[in-house]
């Protein structure tokens, strides 16, 4: 479970980091560190032009995380993987 959230926050990142790149226009390197997110440290780093649009990024990419551990926890006991174990 572990592999695939690593897997998982390395395709967000990714993801957010290629959003609206256009050409000739100067984005700048943007990084965020985090302690805690998912059981571990966490950075991520944002090509951005500008630092209001790489937070945006950095609150979206965290609030997507946070909804798909709230899914996928094994950890959390109210989470719907671990309710989905319980009932077998």
């Amino acid at each position: 479970m572990k592999h695939f959230s690593y897997v998982l926050i390395l395709m967000t990142a990714l993801f957010f980091s290629f959003i609206n790149i256009e050409k000739g226009k100067k984005y700048d390197i943007y990084s965020s560190s985090f302690e805690n997110v998912l059981g571990t440290s966490l950075d991520m780093k944002f090509s951005a032009q500008n630092e209001t649009v790489a937070d945006e990024a950095e609150n979206v990419a965290i609030k997507e995380i946070k909804r798909l551990n709230d899914l996928l926890s094994s950890y959390d006991p109210s989470s719907a993987f671990s309710k989905w174990t319980k009932s077998y």
